[in-house]
């Protein structure tokens, strides 16, 4: 039962009791909003419907937060930037101070435009800050109690992102001045690296920040990624580095490109001397530092970056610049959508799409080749005329490697002389292809193989070392005929 008192001159309290119910009360500045409150909150205790707001009345955004802080945050992957966002969410006191129940969607947006017009916060952190806010009443709502409390956040609008960066590598060359007072022409990526080269105060750091650059552009590994990675998930063998923590989640492994595997190799043995040396000194060694491939965190990453940058001469670049340039080249070297995203760990086209800069002179360039195979002109480098239905199947089967057709020949007639047996060849192309479409496509071979037998005998090693990478070739015969 509900019942409507005047106190003084200016204020109507409502008390609402009924069993099995906390009493409600309530106080308003008409009698008019007093009895429709009564009558709304009746109404709801009758259907059940009725849920307190008693403890969202009690509560401050501040003191939500700080809860927030210590309950949930700490369960996030990257919890540091949540933590400081949280932060600098209770410093805006116009909004942090005020009780859960009274913060309206209006409150949200004019916190929102002083973010943005006042701070000039980047549309994208202003998303993130109201996704805490968003994410801490729902949480409210779930868990807390609070059943009753509405999420202003969804109610209003949120900042535009701006269009994705498309910073890429810029390969025009620049007569530049280098450390040794010699003049050279170089393009953007040789002047990055001859800077990073001389990076570093201490001796284990000198020249780290090279290799790093190096890895991003290979393999579009991530800042956190990178500075994460150790040896034992590093198998130079099977040339995999094996990413069990990620940004999104799921872990994933990377190929490793020649280039890759030269330069790890090189600074594994680097790194190994220079601890021997340290042991010598009597500096002891950091187990878990050792294990680590690269020394460095993920923020003095992007500190060294910035250094190495103007040092160069560079602007305008970021180290998050170069996993855009590494999956634009990933795509140029003719990768499909699924192999580049296998590699990258983007789940969805929306944000592979948002890494993809293909450079339109290069596009031009394939679209040139692709209309001379299709005329059935001959292919400079693989020598054969193609038509445009053989070279669509060839380009099925070169999966990870730019394979010509004659390389192809190669796995086919060398056998004896491959690292990998013709029957583990085939279980890969299969995992690759599917069975069906292997099956035609080893059939489509056979003309191809016809054509280069007709040239002569079989290959020999030296000939194959001139179509195939050294790294394909054993230096004794494996399973062989």
């Amino acid at each position: 039962m509900a019942s409507v008192k005047r106190r003084g001159d200016l204020q109507w309290q409502v008390r609402i009791r009924r069993k099995g119910h906390k009493t409600v009360t309530r106080t308003f500045e008409t009698e008019k909003e007093a009895r429709g409150f009564a009558a709304e909150v009746e109404s709801q205790i009758y259907r059940n419907k009725w849920r307190g707001h008693s403890e969202a009345e009690r509560m401050t955004l501040e003191e939500a937060l700080l809860r927030y802080q210590q309950e949930i945050t700490p369960t996030k992957r990257f919890s540091r930037p949540e933590h400081n966002r949280i932060n600098r969410i209770i410093a805006y006191k116009d909004l942090s101070k005020r009780y859960l129940s009274s913060i309206r969607s209006t409150d949200i947006a004019n916190f929102r435009d002083y973010r943005a017009k006042t701070d000039l916060l980047s549309p994208n952190s202003i998303r993130l800050e109201l996704a805490i806010i968003s994410h801490l009443f729902t949480v409210a709502r779930s868990e807390w109690g609070m059943e009753a409390l509405e999420n202003p956040v969804e109610h209003i609008r949120k900042p535009k992102l701006p269009q994705g960066r498309d910073r890429r590598l810029d390969s025009k060359r620049k007569r530049v001045t280098l450390p040794d007072g010699t003049k050279a022409t170089l393009n953007e990526e040789e002047r990055l690296l001859i800077a990073a080269r001389e990076h570093g105060r201490t001796k284990i750091h000198k020249g780290i920040m090279e290799r790093i650059i190096i890895t991003a552009v290979e393999t579009a590994m991530r800042r956190s990624e990178i500075a994460g990675l150790i040896w034992p998930h590093v198998d130079l063998k099977a040339r995999v580095a094996h990413l069990p923590e990620t940004k999104n989640g799921t872990a994933r492994d990377v190929p490793l490109s020649p280039r890759m595997i030269k330069m790890l190799t090189e600074h594994k043995a680097a790194m190994e001397r220079l601890r021997a040396e340290g042991a010598a000194e009597g500096v002891e060694s950091d187990g878990e530092a050792d294990l680590r491939v690269f020394p460095m965190t993920a923020d003095s990453i992007s500190q060294g970056f910035a250094y190495v940058c103007e040092a160069a001469g560079i602007d305008g670049l970021t180290f998050h610049d170069l996993r855009h340039e590494a999956t634009s080249r990933l795509f140029e070297a003719g990768l499909g959508l699924m192999e580049v995203a296998a590699i990258t760990g983007h789940k969805n086209l929306q944000m592979l799409k948002r890494y993809t800069h293909l450079r339109a002179k290069d596009l031009a360039a394939r679209l040139d080749a692709a209309s001379r195979i299709g005329a059935g002109e001959t292919d400079s480098e693989d020598g054969l005329v193609l038509t445009e239905e053989q070279a669509i199947q060839l380009s099925l089967t070169r999966f990870w490697r730019q394979m010509t057709p004659r390389e192809i020949v190669a796995w086919q007639l060398s056998v004896d002389r491959m690292v990998v047996p013709i029957d583990v060849l085939h279980e890969a192309l299969e995992a690759v292809l599917g069975r069906e479409v292997l099956t035609h496509e080893l059939a489509n071979l056979s003309s191809l193989q016809s054509e280069v037998l007709a040239e002569g005998p079989k290959p020999t090693r030296e000939e194959l070392m001139k179509w195939l990478p050294v790294e394909m070739l054993a230096t004794q015969p494996i399973g062989g005929r």
